[in-house]
């Protein structure tokens, strides 16, 4: 028992040395975005995280820009938390830009309960810094989880991280996660469900969207919204034009790229609602010449 405790704390004391440096945090999600200095900043869930090309945005309208889009979090309230988190470790960026559309949810910076990929922050959570307590807090790490590395190394099971001396691989490569695969319809079925928007998730939207466009008020920046396609077995024209709707009453400028001649065609699409590679080119080429995004960035 008295040799399995004193492994027990080697490997906790071997962990906390490791954990403050390499390999442990190399590369990690919110590594990539630490003194990026951009002056665009892209928000949003999936729809950010796999489909706005920073190097389009840098090339065609000569602004440095990142991506930090959070892939499964649809919520508004995390781009607030990653926004607010990627301000403690960069000056702040002169535009951002959310990707908002009916599959956006308002969620809550307190008391939350979605904790889809909380691995990809587990790292984080070990003797954490005070810039990433947002996140760690959003993500209801404990505190065992926070002070006992030992502990979340095998709960998260990132062992072999901290245990070789190989690098993390680096998943940015592009600046964003793309797919260059043409939808598989075999491993991933046409969906035929139309997206819902009702009143009451419209009105908590706007008011989610609200705090997001006061807090880059506050930090002089200035947010556009970004709506981009989906399959048209999944388009609503009615459900896609309530985006505009809010944006509207709040005097945010929005533009919409969901387009017939992007959407129609099963070709762009890694899914239902994520473009590949192709889909990705097409609609960058839409945004270059799109009057309200030039206007906005010019």
């Amino acid at each position: 028992m008295l040799l399995l405790l004193a492994l027990v704390l080697l490997l906790q004391m071997i962990l906390a040395l490791r954990i403050g440096g390499i390999p442990g945090r190399r590369k990690g999600i919110l590594d990539q975005s630490t003194h990026a200095d951009a002056d665009l900043v892209l928000l949003g869930s999936s729809r950010c995280w796999m489909q706005l090309d920073p190097h389009f945005f840098d090339s065609a309208f000569d602004h440095t820009t990142v991506n930090l889009g959070v892939n499964g979090h649809l919520e508004i309230s995390m781009a607030i938390i990653r926004l607010k988190h990627y301000l403690q470790s960069n000056r702040r960026p002169r535009f951002a830009i959310l990707t908002f559309d009916p599959f956006s949810t308002p969620g809550s910076d307190t008391g939350n309960h979605y904790l889809f990929l909380k691995n990809d922050f587990a790292r984080y959570s070990f003797l954490p810094a005070g810039k990433d307590l947002l996140l760690l807090d959003y993500f209801q790490f404990n505190s065992f989880e926070r002070w006992v590395p030992l502990y979340s190394v095998f709960k998260y099971r990132l062992a072999d991280p901290f245990f070789s001396s190989a690098g993390i691989r680096d998943h940015m490569d592009y600046g964003y996660e793309n797919f260059k695969e043409k939808w598989d319809t075999t491993l991933i079925p046409v969906l035929h469900q139309k997206a819902v928007l009702d009143s009451p998730i419209g009105e908590a939207l706007s008011h989610s969207l609200s705090e997001l466009d006061q807090l880059c008020t506050q930090n002089k920046i200035r947010l556009l919204c970004l709506q981009t396609p989906v399959y048209k077995s999944l388009y609503d024209s009615l459900t896609f034009s309530a985006t505009k709707n809010i944006c509207q009453s709040l005097q945010i400028p929005f533009t919409d790229v969901d387009v017939a001649s992007i959407r129609d065609h099963r070709d762009n699409f890694y899914n239902s609602n994520h473009l590949n590679k192709l889909g990705v080119s097409k609609m960058n080429a839409f945004l270059a010449k799109d009057s309200v995004l030039n206007s906005f960035l010019r």
